[in-house]
């Protein structure tokens, strides 16, 4: 695609200080990699490389400096002195970086180029992929890059442009966009009900949790300790994972109400109440609000995700809980 360049000549100081470029500049992401990990190979595997690799271009950055930075032993790598030092310059470095990146691609007027979204599974897996389809056909020059995981980063130091965030509070200084709260509750297949239910001891005997009832508890269902006499016989950590067995009727987990919208067989567990969960939120960086990709990317994961919170808010409505 055409774009419009500024063919203003660049002034060039002839006077500026240029040793940066051979004295560590192309080695600091290897260094940086390994005091966050603490070992090489930890940090080979972060940077996608072999350890080798780590190895030769630390010991380049310390010819360079004439420094030694890591203090090596059995159990890893540790800074030294001038190691600790070059951390925090190395960091602020990074971040310039990666914020004057941010601000020249948030200058775009055309939807179109790379952006990086950053989804749990849940939302990866059951609402982002099969959505694809028709987000290609309204935008088939933006390149998306996924990144799917659970834990929960700050968005200001993260590579990712867009995060979908459950979250009771945003702090960040980012800008957020409201997709709606949620809901959870205790849920179970109707089938699992249909053969355990009428058999339960006063105390939840004879039923079954389902490994860890969420990754991120709700506090209000936790303090009701539900069930406490059920068996806690199989160990999930893994929400999908959690889902698929709800819905072949392994037993019962505290999970969003909306798995009841993405699994027409389960259903709330009777007796127990549905209590309002964290709020569902589209972040992005403030530097890249003017960007035509990023907000074609931020409307199209809000239009994704709101029918979900729509169809907890008409179960509730519905049913009364």
């Amino acid at each position: 695609m055409d774009r419009i360049r500024d063919t203003a000549p660049i002034a060039y100081d002839d006077d500026a200080d240029d040793t940066w470029r051979a004295a560590g500049w192309a080695e600091l992401p290897f260094f940086l990699a390994a005091a966050r990990a603490g070992t090489l190979r930890a940090a080979a595997q972060h940077l996608k490389v072999n350890h080798a690799t780590v190895d030769r271009n630390i010991k380049s950055l310390e010819r360079a400096y004439g420094v030694t930075l890591f203090e090596r032993n059995s159990r890893g790598l540790s800074l030294t002195f001038a190691g600790k030092g070059l951390f925090e310059k190395a960091m602020s470095a990074e971040e310039a970086v990666i914020d004057a990146r941010r601000k020249v691609r948030g200058l775009d007027d055309v939807p179109a180029g790379p952006v990086h979204v950053s989804l749990s599974k849940w939302h990866a897996c059951y609402y982002f992929s099969k959505k694809m389809t028709l987000f290609r056909e309204r935008y088939p020059e933006i390149d998306l890059r996924i990144t799917v995981s659970d834990q929960v980063e700050d968005l200001t130091k993260s590579p990712a442009d867009i995060a979908i965030r459950a979250a009771w509070h945003v702090e960040e200084d980012v800008i957020a966009r409201k997709i709606g709260t949620y809901y959870a509750a205790a849920l179970a297949s109707r089938e699992y009900l249909d053969r355990h239910w009428d058999k339960r001891g006063p105390n939840g005997e004879g039923l079954h949790w389902i490994g860890k009832t969420t990754l991120w508890p709700n506090p209000e269902l936790e303090a009701l300790n539900l069930f406490p006499s059920a068996k806690r016989d199989i160990d999930v950590r893994d929400p999908l994972l959690i889902n698929e067995m709800l819905a072949q009727g392994c037993g019962i987990a505290l999970v969003p109400l909306g798995a009841t919208y993405l699994f027409p067989n389960l259903r709330v567990v009777p007796g127990t109440p549905v209590a309002k969960d964290r709020t569902m939120w589209v972040i992005y960086h403030p530097d890249l609000k003017q960007s035509a990709r990023v907000r074609a990317v931020v409307d199209s994961l809000l239009e994704m995700f709101r029918p979900n919170i729509e169809y907890e808010r008409a179960q509730i409505r519905e049913f009364g809980f």
